[in-house]
């Protein structure tokens, strides 16, 4: 008898996994601005939730799921009155199918939802969760994946199984196109066009021919953080880049018009928690 075979081309492979958990979010529960350089899943099981993914802004519910990419600024607000319930795992991961889950936004089926549970279901049975010590965690169960080379590579598996089975969803969710949503996808665009200078708040507000409150109050509702704030968060997600890249912090923070390398270095710490030569 003559064998035939197949070639597995491992197209998707998850590297390191940084968190899996369940959390339960109170009415108006806000969670600010972050971005990190490894993938993060947010699936709302209930509820719904207000996500902001670069300028881009979405309002997800029950069954829905958004991958924020690498470096990606996110937040969120639970909008719906009874809470949401949320499940939020992160990971690194490479291959060329990898990049499928960039800006994927989109409703689940019924085994893709079951994929998430049992991924969920499996690590409570195998006790390998912690509760974690999160600010948050009396609004939230927050629990924390322990490490266990057979636990952990069954988890890799559950998160591949599911990204296949949603690269093959055609129906994306489409971004929110109110006002002012809208006003925050070009006040985002202006504040990437100015990311290498210093951009006053007063002038961006002058450019989207709003007043400072106004343009105040919709970071506010769509990033949970201050324009400001935000600025600084693109500067330091193009800073990370740069130092990827090989850039030195000095040339860094010539680049992205920082005062000094002192500041530059005191700010990529406190957003980060890393200094910029352990990038």
């Amino acid at each position: 008898m003559i064998w035939k075979s197949v070639n597995i081309n491992e197209n998707i492979r998850i590297d390191r996994i940084f968190s899996v958990f369940k959390a339960n979010y109170p009415y108006k529960y806000t969670f600010s601005g972050e971005s990190h350089n490894f993938w993060e899943c947010f699936y709302v099981e209930s509820g719904s939730v207000r996500v902001s993914a670069d300028s881009r802004i979405y309002n997800l519910h029950s069954g829905e799921i958004i991958f924020h990419k690498p470096l990606e600024l996110h937040s969120f607000c639970i909008e719906s009155t009874c809470g949401a319930v949320a499940y939020i795992f992160s990971f690194a991961a490479s291959g060329n199918l990898t990049e499928n889950a960039a800006n994927l936004v989109c409703g689940t089926n019924i085994r893709q939802r079951q994929i998430i549970e049992s991924m969920y279901s499996y690590l409570k049975e195998e006790k390998s969760l912690c509760r974690g010590t999160d600010k948050d965690s009396k609004y939230t169960d927050y629990f924390y994946l322990l490490e266990d080379p057979v636990i952990t590579q069954t988890v890799s598996c559950y998160i591949i199984q599911l990204i296949l089975s949603l690269c093959k969803n055609v129906s994306q969710t489409q971004p929110v196109t109110k006002h002012g949503a809208e006003l925050f996808s070009r006040a985002v665009e202006g504040l990437n066009d100015n990311v290498d200078s210093f951009l006053p708040v007063s002038q961006l507000a002058k450019y989207l021919n709003i007043s400072e409150s106004k343009l105040k109050r919709i970071f506010k509702k769509y990033a949970g953080v201050s324009v400001h704030r935000y600025f600084l968060m693109l500067k330091i997600q193009k800073a990370t880049r740069l130092l990827e890249e090989g850039f030195s912090a000095s040339e860094v923070s010539d680049k992205l018009g920082f005062s000094s390398q002192a500041y530059f270095s005191v700010c990529f710490k406190r957003e980060t928690g890393k200094n910029p030569s352990q990038v």
